[in-house]
């Protein structure tokens, strides 16, 4: 954003706002990942009146999600980066519910509504439907002696988008069940000796297509798979720069992790990295090595592409 572009939005928002008789100032800052600026004004006019509309949060949040479209400015969607460090009152459990909620709905294993509350309820959330005097109910999240309605956490976390997210999730584990991908196996070898028992693999279900709003294309989908880490760039409600969050599968608790840290204590066990190898190895082995460039998928047929 240029220093002409953010003069012009800040002398709109004071007259969107009505403060066209007071001295103000805009003051931009560098020192967060984030850009951005300050406007600090007087509640007392030059007439000598006390402003009464610098606490309308309302008309403030109208007036700014205006601006953005105006202008075409990315707008934050989700609270999962918020620096929860610096909030206060109802905002400083709110937040972090947001995250523990997200959590729990990007584990594999949760494929229905009641494995959904049962594993909020593990985590000391619960969930309540109240119907309202025009009938229609609404969903509420509860933590302690807090309860937030849905929308006021993500809109995602409405009980219809989540029971649709769930049946595709179980439809597409089953078709990877129907049609599971295997690597070509080698023609069996006589041997004097009986084979000992070899280890269970260890497989990494697949992230939803979708998570919290952000796409996970093919590669990250891949590399998470491969026991590594993945980043997806969410941006701070308001922000405009994205910021990073880190998602990998826990090989201890077997169930996918999401955090703001960076996990430089993440590490794949050996026997996974065995496993991998010796997969690449058999691929790489096949008589069609060369030839074909397969992409992985989460069910049905592998596309192939001649090359």
């Amino acid at each position: 954003m240029t220093d002409e572009l953010m003069t012009e939005m800040a002398q709109e928002y004071m007259r969107q706002m009505g403060l066209t008789n007071t001295p103000y100032i805009v003051v931009r800052h560098f020192d967060k990942a984030h850009p951005h600026c300050h406007i600090v004004f007087s509640r007392v006019d030059y007439d000598g009146k006390i402003l009464t509309q610098t606490t309308n949060f309302k008309k403030n949040e109208r007036v700014c999600k205006a601006l953005n479209l105006k202008h075409r400015l990315t707008q934050g969607k989700s609270k999962l980066n918020t620096d929860v460090s610096k909030l206060r009152g109802k905002d400083k459990i709110r937040y972090p519910l947001v995250h523990n909620i997200a959590g729990v709905y990007i584990r594999p294993e949760i494929q229905d509504w009641n494995s959904f509350l049962i594993a909020l309820k593990r985590q000391g959330i619960t969930v309540k439907e109240k119907t309202g005097q025009s009938g229609k109910t609404n969903l509420y999240y509860c933590t302690g002696r807090h309860e937030f309605w849905y929308k006021k956490l993500d809109p995602f976390f409405s009980r219809e988008n989540l029971e649709l997210k769930f049946k595709a999730r179980r439809e597409k584990q089953q078709a990877a069940k129907t049609h599971p991908v295997t690597a070509p196996q080698p023609k069996p070898q006589r041997q004097s000796q009986p084979k000992s028992k070899q280890p269970e693999p260890i497989v990494i279900p697949p992230l939803p297509d979708i998570v919290c709003g952000v796409k996970i294309d093919r590669l990250k989908q891949q590399a998470y798979q491969e026991g590594k880490f993945i980043s997806i760039g969410i941006c701070d409600p308001g922000g405009v720069v994205p910021i990073n969050h880190w998602i990998w599968y826990d090989f201890d608790k077997r169930e996918p992790v999401m955090s703001r840290t960076y996990p430089s204590d993440h590490k794949i066990p050996e026997a996974f990295m065995r496993q991998l190898v010796a997969k690449q190895s058999s691929a790489s082995s096949s008589p069609s090595a060369g030839i074909r460039l397969s992409s992985p998928s989460l069910g049905g047929n592998i596309p192939e592409e001649q090359g």
